[in-house]
């Protein structure tokens, strides 16, 4: 897949699509006619499903982040999946490389600015890189963009900002989380995005330990950076909905 993946990667923005969140995507295809999110049984199982993606991915059997030979985009220990390493800059200019973060907990997504289901989250993940102080306490947040260049072309209504106006784009809003340019794209290929937000839960070694195709509510991420940073521990409904 990896391969596959490699050889459409420059085409990535043309074949990209938004995920709605979980509740929103159970509103439409139950009969219930209704969101999830008012049923607190539904709810439970929302987190039920994601703690499951978080724990269950370690094992090689998953499509989605199924590993290739190539050791410049995945390494393999045993069962054990490894994030490829990359270095990016930020709306900053300040560079960062995910292996210099081993040592947390990485809480890492990939968004765009045209993505609704993206920006819905995107307040609370700003926020959530504010309550975990900056990346320098046990948990990292980062997010990942993949600017538009000139001559770019894209589907109408994905048509992304440039560099400039990303940076702009976050500092009207007041959000602080850096944002690492993935200007040629090469990011969003060795995470195989084809969704967008995506985010993914990398440990403090570099094992992949968590894949979200999906919108997060704020209560949904904090449920699994606590499942991540306490394995043996069991997500209750009274904790995450109460």
């Amino acid at each position: 897949m990896i391969g596959r993946f490699h050889e459409r990667y420059m085409a990535v923005r043309r074949r990209i699509t938004t995920t709605e969140s979980p509740v929103n995507q159970g509103a439409r295809k139950s009969n219930f006619g209704r969101p999830w999110c008012s049923d607190r049984l539904f709810a439970l199982l929302i987190v039920v499903a994601l703690v499951f993606v978080l724990v269950g991915c370690r094992a090689n059997n998953d499509p989605k982040v199924t590993v290739g030979p190539d050791p410049d985009v995945r390494e393999t220990r045993g069962d054990e999946i490894y994030a490829p390493d990359f270095t990016l800059q930020d709306q900053n200019g300040v560079q960062h490389t995910l292996s210099g973060y081993k040592g947390k907990l990485v809480f890492l997504t990939f968004w765009a600015t045209w993505c609704s289901p993206c920006l819905e989250e995107f307040t609370d993940i700003n926020q959530l890189y504010l309550d975990h102080e900056e990346n320098t306490a046990d948990v990292a947040v980062l997010s990942v963009i993949y600017p538009s260049k000139k001559g770019d072309t894209s589907p109408a209504g994905q048509e992304e900002k440039t560099t400039d106006e990303i940076r702009a784009f976050l500092s009207e809003n007041g959000y602080r989380i850096p944002t690492l340019m993935d200007s040629d794209g090469k990011v969003f290929a060795a995470f195989k995005i084809d969704s967008l937000p995506t985010t993914y839960l990398i440990d403090q070694t570099g094992e992949v330990i968590g894949y979200v195709p999906a919108a997060l509510s704020r209560e949904l991420m904090d449920a699994l950076i606590e499942r991540a940073q306490n394995p043996e521990s069991s997500v209750q409904e009274t904790d995450t909905f109460s």
